[in-house]
């Protein structure tokens, strides 16, 4: 089982808490706000913990930290949000897939940008 989180007090926590749209509502429910980005990339590297936050600062990270997590699926939000999971992590196309499939259901009914 993951946790899920991002850093309080950002824009990420505005956008899950605030969100009419029903997958940021069920995200939000379980989410984790922690005081900094880099306690949230140590709790991705060291627990089951799916991190929130700016594509282009996983990316940065992700060097930084020597890959030892990595993001997945597409950017999302109208800010390029994008999850960075750990990496040697064997059931995560099957969360990515799950994510996929949820994303896809929005894009059906009109509801993603909604």
């Amino acid at each position: 089982e993951y946790t899920c989180g991002s850093v309080a007090g950002t824009s990420y926590e505005n956008l899950f808490k605030g969100s009419k749209l029903k997958l940021y509502e069920k995200i939000a429910v379980n989410m984790i706000w922690l005081g900094s980005s880099g306690e949230a990339f140590n709790r991705t590297i060291d627990e089951k913990f799916v991190f929130i936050w700016d594509s282009p600062q996983i990316d940065y990270n992700q060097a930084r930290y020597d890959c030892k997590f990595t993001r997945v699926g597409a950017e999302f939000g109208y800010s390029q949000y994008a999850l960075a999971f750990p990496k040697s992590n064997d059931s995560m196309d099957h969360v990515v897939e799950l994510i996929d499939k949820e994303i896809l259901a929005l894009l059906e009914v009109g509801e993603r940008d909604r």
